[in-house]
């Protein structure tokens, strides 16, 4: 009994790891497993956690893995190893990690230049090239899509994540500061604070300047309580 519960139980895991497509309009592409190859994606075809999706202009991608629906929609890119809840305990041990590798990245490359660029054949037939920066901020843009799907810390995850190996995005203030939001509403007022400190780097206008502060004014007021 133990022993058939034992693999009904993995049976169950390994599924939550499939993803079906159930919906697709546009251009939308996949990387399989360590591939760099980029392959349009078709409706049915079965795609799994270590996939990176992305979706174009005006291009949208809904996936369905037993009894879950997520949509991506235009201009994104998503690991789909991140469609999943964090424990929050979890969350702060990465983010620790992820920010020891930020602060090495920004001291290595202070003008924040990255301009690869990756091709690859699709479908055997033509070749699309990818420059890292887009990529980039599709990756933001799918991290932001997590959030909305209500993955919240998985988005903070990822955005983190980008930050790293795409340091072209620490420039795009507007775009960071939507996750300093999201550790502000989940708790962690602390390690916002900090975001916004490496932010206030990247600031090019006074609009910009005058939210960070108020951030900054809410949050300390949030550390002092306590």
């Amino acid at each position: 009994m133990k022993t058939l519960f034992f693999i009904v139980v993995l049976s169950t895991v390994v599924f939550a790891q499939t993803y079906t497509v159930e919906k697709v309009r546009g251009e939308v592409f996949v990387q399989k497993g360590v591939s760099e190859e980029w392959i349009s994606v078709q409706k049915g075809m079965k795609l799994d956690k270590n996939d990176i999706v992305m979706t174009g202009e005006g291009a949208f991608l809904q996936l369905e893995s037993g009894n879950k629906s997520f949509l991506l929609n235009a201009d994104a890119a998503l690991g789909l190893d991140r469609i999943k809840n964090i424990p929050l305990n979890d969350l702060l041990l990465s983010l620790a990690r992820e920010e020891l590798k930020r602060i090495n990245i920004e001291n290595k490359h202070p003008e924040i230049k990255n301009t690869a660029v990756y091709g690859s054949e699709v479908s055997g037939e033509e070749s699309m090239s990818v420059d890292d920066n887009l990529l980039g901020e599709r990756r933001l843009n799918g991290a932001y899509q997590l959030a909305k799907n209500g993955y919240k810390e998985s988005a903070v995850l990822a955005a983190k994540e980008t930050f790293i190996n795409y340091p072209y995005t620490l420039k795009l203030v507007d775009k960071r500061l939507f996750f300093v939001e999201l550790l502000d509403n989940l708790g962690l007022h602390y390690e916002a604070m900090d975001e916004l400190k490496s932010i206030e780097k990247f600031v090019v206008n006074a609009e910009q300047a005058k939210i960070i502060k108020n951030m900054k004014d809410g949050i300390s007021a949030k550390i002092a309580r306590d």
